[in-house]
């Protein structure tokens, strides 16, 4: 359920189909839309079989960006901030990272990196208000991290605002991508 509700949430263009879903489970009892819904955000065809092994790489990723912890008071503070923060969804998301330290990545390099990019030309970063899945103020706080950081903010919904926005965000993007360009300070652009 918790999959099947997250995944039109990436797109405003897919939220009728979460509201199909809804519909379906109040008047049938049914979760086939859910489920649909489910499969897609997971990569999972009607046979069972995944598609690809984007989850593994996606929980690889998240673990070397958050240290892991067995620490289970820590874990529980951890849960109940995500709880109160996210009602719906907190619960589903505590202790996640446990399983990180079965994959016994070495984080040393990592911790050594200089994350403000001392020295690099400007750099574009993109932030989009109503991300269900990337929170706006990791945006805002990596521009202001990066020396050179440059933030673009997009208020609206979705997933990323590249493709799927306005040509605000995209001529500033192209502009970074082809030419290297970036505005003069942060900027902000809207539906």
């Amino acid at each position: 359920m918790m999959y099947g509700v997250i995944m039109p949430l990436y797109s405003q263009d897919n939220w009728p189909y979460l509201t199909q879903a809804f519909q379906e489970l109040k008047d049938t009892g049914k979760a086939d839309t859910m489920l649909l819904l489910a499969d897609a955000y997971l990569g999972r065809n009607e046979d069972g079989i995944y598609t690809d092994n984007s989850m593994e790489a996606n929980l690889a990723v998240n673990c070397l960006d958050d240290p892991p912890t067995s620490d289970m008071n820590r874990q529980t503070a951890i849960a109940k901030e995500l709880n109160e923060k996210s009602p719906t969804f907190g619960r589903f998301m505590a202790y996640g990272n446990i399983g990180c330290e079965a994959l016994q990545q070495d984080r040393s390099q990592i911790k050594q990196l200089d994350y403000s990019a001392p020295g690099a030309a400007p750099i574009l970063v993109v932030g989009t208000t109503g991300d269900p899945a990337t929170p706006y103020q990791s945006a805002v706080n990596l521009a202001k991290l990066l020396q050179s950081g440059v933030l673009l903010t997009y208020k609206g919904e979705g997933h990323t605002a590249y493709e799927y926005t306005n040509s605000c965000v995209a001529d500033i993007v192209d502009d970074y991508l082809i030419d290297g360009e970036v505005p003069g300070s942060d900027v902000t652009c809207g539906r």
